[in-house]
């Protein structure tokens, strides 16, 4: 099975080693990120049928929810509240 991991702005690697990781700045998420333009509540990343997928959790468009949920692909840039960009990787 591929290695899944998450490079962290500062390089640090955080592993996604279960089926669902919520991200947010907040202590008791599975990856909190401390950065004032982050949401508590602000991603979450599932393993869905094998495939990452990367939803939003509570972002607004012009008042309404964004609620889309995107594929992660090999290499992909994760930018999370404008200011804090990680890396998808799959080895």
């Amino acid at each position: 099975m591929a290695e899944v991991k998450l490079i962290l702005p500062d390089g640090n690697v955080f592993a996604l080693t279960g089926s669902k990781v919520i991200i947010g700045r907040e202590p008791t998420k599975t990856l909190m990120l401390a950065d004032p333009h982050l949401s508590r509540h602000h991603a979450r990343i599932d393993l869905i049928d094998g495939d990452w997928m990367l939803d939003d959790m509570g972002s607004t468009l012009n008042g309404k929810p964004l609620r889309t949920s995107m594929g992660l692909k090999q290499g992909a840039t994760i930018v999370f509240g404008g200011t804090v960009e990680v890396r998808f990787v799959k080895e």
